[in-house]
């Protein structure tokens, strides 16, 4: 199976390495941790995060053991937030293979997220700088507020624009900007460097989030792996169900989200009018704008090999149909 989300030999043997060094924490655990989480490792997800970590790490000067390491400890406490959000979702599959709640029970699912976050901050503590240290803890409390935020206004479809953006900074940004700022700051680059690296971050997690929720609309269970209109399903508010609101279709959308839950019927037609809405376009242009900020970033990277392919690898997350 492919490793990176790009054909770049380099990338694709440094990823390699991450997944080793989570696979000996797992390994080096008890039978149970390894029993329910290898499958998940070994399923081998997009492993984006580490991706630009890396990129943006050989971008300055690249230290391969702290850099494999840091970019672990990013990726483990991705898996355990992804372990945390099936149980919550009660979702059934996460990478192709059963979720892990659904193997050893939500109970066990929830340690095992726990210990995935306690391998993070160690390895965090044993190899990142301080101010990498700080900056991990400040995007753990940051996605846990948005999950709680999200979480206790389930079926609230009123939610603003501005609501909307400042949650899914907390919810994706938040990691992919912590990614960033770790490869630029472990590889020494100046302040401004990091600065420029840490907006790059930013703007590519809030595309990347937009562009997941308005696949949510068009996709298939087939290629997402859950079918559309998930999120309306669970009550979340997400950018295209905003903008269609917007539009001449509102009273219709609300006289409809008016019997969700109790009618889940109604998703179908939800996703129908918002589709015909426009607001999808819309949305996918308000993706563009940040993928198009994050170019910008980028251009202030020192300029090598590897700036060229964090590039091309930000352009793919507007165009993914995954």
């Amino acid at each position: 199976m492919k490793q990176s989300v790009l054909g770049i030999p380099s990338l694709d043997s440094d990823l390699l390495r991450v997944r080793e060094v989570i696979l000996t924490h797992i390994r080096n655990s008890s039978p149970t941790i390894r029993e329910g989480l290898e499958e998940l490792i070994l399923a081998q997800g997009k492993m984006l995060r580490p991706s630009f970590l890396l990129l943006t790490a050989r971008c300055g000067k690249f230290s391969k053991k702290k850099a494999y390491d840091i970019a672990a400890a990013i990726e483990m406490l991705h898996i355990a937030t992804l372990i945390h959000d099936d149980v919550i979702d009660d979702a059934d599959t996460r990478r192709g293979v059963p979720a892990v709640h659904t193997k050893i029970g939500i109970r066990k699912a929830i340690l095992m997220g726990d210990y995935l976050f306690s391998r993070c901050f160690s390895i965090a503590a044993q190899y990142a700088t301080i101010e990498n240290g700080r900056s991990l803890s400040t995007a753990v409390g940051f996605i846990c507020q948005s999950e709680i935020d999200q979480s206790t206004k389930e079926y609230d479809f009123a939610i603003s624009r501005r609501t909307y953006l400042r949650r899914i900074a907390g919810k994706t940004a938040a990691l992919f900007l912590l990614s960033f700022h770790a490869g630029a700051s472990q590889s020494k680059m100046n302040k401004t460097q990091v600065m420029w690296a840490r907006r790059a971050g930013y703007a590519i997690g809030m595309a990347f989030q937009i562009i997941d929720d308005i696949l949510d609309y068009t996709g298939s269970k087939e290629v997402l792996g859950k079918p559309a209109g998930s999120d309306l399903r669970q009550g979340v508010c997400t950018l295209p169900l905003i903008i269609a609101r917007e539009t001449k279709q509102s009273e219709e959308i609300s006289a409809l989200i008016q019997r969700l839950p109790n009618d889940p019927g109604v998703v179908d037609a939800l996703l129908s009018i918002v589709e015909g809405s426009g607001a999808l376009a819309t949305a996918r242009e308000e993706a563009q704008c940040y993928t198009d900020r994050a170019i910008e970033a980028l251009d202030h990277l020192p300029a090598n090999q590897a700036r060229e392919q964090l590039l091309a690898l930000t352009r793919t997350v507007l165009a993914r149909s995954y």
